[in-house]
């Protein structure tokens, strides 16, 4: 009904016939097919109704033909500092974006790790690894791919990962030498997840190993981070 909705329209548009009533119609009624896809593909019931009375409200503008101006006056409002400028409409843009792309990289992260525990063939050193490192890729795509789309000069991040690296090389020594030795010790295969430990006197089976820290379950329960 939608799709026949759009044509009538865009048929009337060429032949100069009035179509207000019909585009009102037409976008209530794609407003509430996006609203029930979104409810079907978000099971978060808070963040289902915060996408809705989004859509709704953008549906409202648009009938009442103030979108347009509510989206340069919210552009309007802006600060800027030297070369960078950043407006309402920008921040809402990126907050909305982040999410959604976020969204997504937990879909597929969470996809992706249910395919790569499946793969018998590789050990569970392997696969913990491969599970870390793809999350890390596309966490890291979805941050960079966010700033790209609201025009943030990439090159700039440049001169902020020498900073970091530099943080990271003085304050963070700890916690970079812990990263390394995880990813080292997934790679030389040396323990896996079921193995059993001894530490201190202590015995316990390998419960999961993470690029920072493993997690050792002893008999009577305990968990140990190490």
């Amino acid at each position: 009904y939608v799709i026949l909705l759009w044509l009538y329209i865009i048929i009337n548009s060429i032949l100069n016939f009035p179509t207000y009533t019909v585009i009102i119609v037409a976008n209530l009624l794609t407003a509430w097919i996006i609203i029930n896809l979104l409810s079907d593909l978000i099971k978060n019931e808070l963040l289902s109704k915060i996408f809705s009375i989004l859509i709704w409200t953008i549906a409202a503008l648009h009938v009442v033909g103030i979108y347009q101006e509510i989206v340069n006056i919210l552009s309007k409002i802006s600060f800027s500092s030297g070369n960078i400028n950043i407006s309402l409409l920008m921040v809402i843009k990126g907050i909305l974006t982040l999410f959604i792309f976020l969204w997504i990289a937990m879909k597929l992260s969470s996809y992706s790790e249910k395919k790569i525990k499946r793969l018998s063939t590789l050990t569970p050193s392997i696969r913990v690894l491969l599970t870390k490192i793809l999350k890390f890729v596309i966490f890291t795509a979805v941050i960079l791919i966010t700033m790209s789309s609201l025009g943030i000069d990439l090159t700039a991040l440049a001169v902020v990962g020498g900073a970091v690296g530099v943080g990271v090389g003085f304050g963070l020594q700890k916690i970079v030498s812990n990263f390394i030795s995880g990813i080292i010790i997934l790679l030389d295969k040396s323990v896996k997840p079921g193995d059993v430990i001894e530490i201190d006197n202590v015995y316990g089976q390998i419960k999961s190993i993470g690029l920072r820290y493993i997690s050792v379950l002893t008999l009577d329960g305990k968990e140990y981070i190490i």
